[in-house]
């Protein structure tokens, strides 16, 4: 798995060379600065595009991919718009290796492939050169070797024919590295030992590192693991040297593994650590991947359970992200698709050189054909015309008559059938508006929830069809005001019947309930909930649920959570408290429901909401809210006052969902304390 985490390593050193071209040896964060001052004052298409290409490289490397996929997104737009078509190439593989970083490797092998055929278009070398073996890296991670080394051996010819030393060290490297893929260690040591040497004589510190790297895990596969830790103690030595961050991370990651297999934990626990913070910082799920398994090892061989767990969920979620089996089907179909076009292509101007030379040999003889064929026509013309113009006229006025009677037949059928369908549509939309004044009915409206002893608030509620499968619930007794946001299994007429199914059950629980506790009060509810829709005691439908229980004598705060967590803002800043993983409804391995002391301060905000809000499509790449953006918004509308809030929040995702469907219903709660 290793072997795969190198490519990537690989394919943004070529790309890194690919860009270098005629740029200077400022730090990322420098160049970002001149850039984007650049983009502000060049009016020329071109220029902006050359400056969106650079920015979408530099933010890539400091590990701020969203950033990079914009202004690459941006430069693409741009060049398409001017019909730059070298910048267009630029900017789809910086975007590929963007893509590629963060571990898409069929949408990083669209961008190469369309880069390549642009710059096949274009003539240009260094690019068709870059793209394959880009390309060939991607077959490379796919196990396909032999296609892989085809790929290569086009960059090998282009970079040997311009005397490209980088890239010829670079592809010696790769070499390597699809030989040790094969199992040919002894053949991938002769490519990497020369990889070393021509490093060092060129001066290329991403090469010195990363080859010394190469040979020092060949050793650890073999046992050696003094002759590898020479190696890789080197390789991390060199790799801290280079701005790229990814240099350093594998040599982090493989001395981790080497001092584990030397059983030296402290060692090993700390390499490993730097490699997976290294991970974090350019969005590179293989880091976990490929180490987050050994630093388990680690945890558990010294007893550290708990932290072994954490670390085996972490590297098997990104195991999981990036099972390659339906990966590698895909980038095969992407494959056949541009050789077939490319292939396409030949045969039309092929066919077009041969249509002009046919169109030239028998120009004569068709006007001839042609001076023929008119002659007979306005013969045939002239003889039948007055006859069919005659029997037309009869016919047509038979035909007039046939089809009068038949638009008529079928414009009564259309009536007919129009009004059954108007009839039946007004039958249910009187069903639904008849559930939606029931569900209303149930629901407190926010003047009669104000009356009673529930803090300053406000609700923010908004249906995704008539009925909704979200709701809100209030309830008070001897001192205790219980508050939820509540979200059931599905949309419309479906989810409000469980809507008003878990307000029946909560009113009931708490009626015959004495002071009951948040987490008990979820605990009856999901035992009714099963009980009520299967005699199994196995459902898929139930609820999702934040309570909040709010004592008055004295003041006391508690709370519960199945799946929805609480937030609340607290001196500038919006803390959580986690929801125990599991719903209102039947589930293996179900547990109690936790009960949380929250600690409070006057003038604090509680937030009680469903995901309706953070899972609405919208903004300008069409994609999710997410809970990020709605934590910002609900801290930079805090000052105002609960009225003012609430409209503000409505603004924003109206704004944010623009022309969009509403994805899902909508239920956001906030007391002030």
């Amino acid at each position: 798995m290793k072997r795969v985490l190198r490519l990537i390593l690989t394919v943004c050193c070529i790309t890194a060379f690919y860009f270098s071209y005629a740029q200077s040896n400022e730090s990322p964060e420098a160049s970002i600065h001149n850039y984007l001052a650049l983009l502000k004052t060049d009016k020329t298409d071109s220029a902006r595009v050359e400056h969106y290409k650079w920015l979408c490289y530099y933010y890539r490397v400091i590990g701020k991919m969203d950033t990079a996929t914009l202004l690459g997104s941006q430069g693409i737009a741009l060049a398409q718009k001017a019909g730059y078509k070298r910048g267009e190439a630029g900017c789809n593989t910086a975007l590929g290796l963007v893509v590629w970083n963060e571990g898409n490797y069929t949408q990083a092998l669209d961008y190469f492939l369309t880069s390549l055929k642009i710059d096949e278009k274009l003539g240009s070398k260094r690019g068709i050169g870059t793209n394959s073996v880009n390309i060939g890296n991607i077959y490379s991670d796919q196990k396909e070797y032999d296609e892989a080394l085809k790929y290569y051996n086009i960059g090998l010819d282009i970079d040997e024919q311009s005397g490209d030393t980088i890239g010829l060290i670079i592809l010696n490297e790769n070499m390597g590295t699809c030989y040790l893929g094969k199992g040919d260690k002894a053949k991938a040591l002769v490519y990497y030992y020369r990889t070393l040497e021509e490093s060092k004589g060129a001066k290329y510190i991403p090469g010195i590192a990363r080859s010394t790297d190469d040979i020092g895990a060949v050793y650890l596969g073999e046992g050696d693991y003094d002759a590898a830790l020479k190696f890789l103690l080197e390789g991390e030595k060199v790799g801290q040297q280079s701005e790229d961050k990814s240099v350093l991370l594998i040599a982090e990651g493989d001395l981790g593994e080497t001092y584990l297999k030397m059983k030296k934990y402290p060692e090993a626990e700390k390499a490993l650590l730097n490699a997976l913070a290294l991970s974090d910082s350019i969005h590179s799920l293989e880091g976990y991947q490929n180490f987050g398994k050994y630093l388990s090892d680690v945890y558990s061989q010294t007893g550290q359970w708990q932290k072994a767990y954490k670390a085996y969920t972490e590297y098997s979620t990104a195991e999981d992200s990036l099972s390659g089996l339906e990966k590698n089907k895909q980038i095969t179909a992407k494959t056949l698709t541009y050789n077939f076009e490319k292939a396409k292509e030949k045969m039309q101007a092929d066919q077009e050189k041969k249509d002009a030379i046919d169109v030239e040999e028998k120009k004569g003889q068709r006007i001839i054909l042609y001076a023929i064929s008119l002659v007979l026509l306005l013969a045939l013309l002239l003889i039948g015309f007055v006859f069919r113009g005659y029997r037309q006229k009869q016919k047509a006025n038979v035909m007039l008559d046939r089809k009068n009677q038949t638009i008529e037949q079928q414009k009564e059928k259309v009536d007919a059938a129009y009004a059954q369908l108007h009839e039946k549509h007004k039958e249910i939309t009187d069903s639904i508006n008849y559930a939606k004044r029931i569900q209303q009915a149930l629901f407190q409206d926010e003047e009669a929830i104000a009356m009673g002893s529930m803090p300053e608030h406000y609700i923010y509620f908004k249906p995704r069809d008539v009925v909704s499968g979200d709701f809100y619930w209030r309830y008070e007794k001897d001192g205790y005001c219980y508050i939820a946001a509540v979200d059931c299994t599905g949309h419309g007429v479906p989810g409000a019947f469980l809507t008003m199914l878990g307000s029946a059950f909560l009113n009931e629980i708490c009626a015959n309930g004495n002071r009951l506790s948040p987490g008990e009060v979820l605990n009856q509810l999901r035992d009714k909930i099963v009980k009520e829709l299967s005699s199994r005691g196995e459902v898929k439908d139930g609820m999702d649920i934040s309570l909040l229980a709010i004592s008055r004598q004295p003041l006391a705060i508690s709370w519960a959570g199945a799946n929805n967590p609480l937030w609340y803002l607290q001196n500038g800043e919006i803390k959580e408290i986690a929801a125990d993983k599991q719903p209102i409804g039947y589930q293996e391995g179900q547990k109690p429901f936790s009960t949380h002391k929250v600690a409070l301060n006057k003038g604090d905000l509680v937030y009680l909401f469903t995901d309706g809000y953070a899972d609405q499509f919208g903004g300008p790449n069409e994609k999710k809210f997410k809970y990020n953006l709605l934590k910002e918004t609900l801290k930079s509308i805090a000052h105002l006052s609960m009225k003012e809030q609430k409209q503000k929040l409505g603004e924003v995702f109206d704004s944010w969902k623009g022309k969009q469907d509403q994805t899902d219903d909508v239920c956001i709660i906030a007391l002030k304390v």
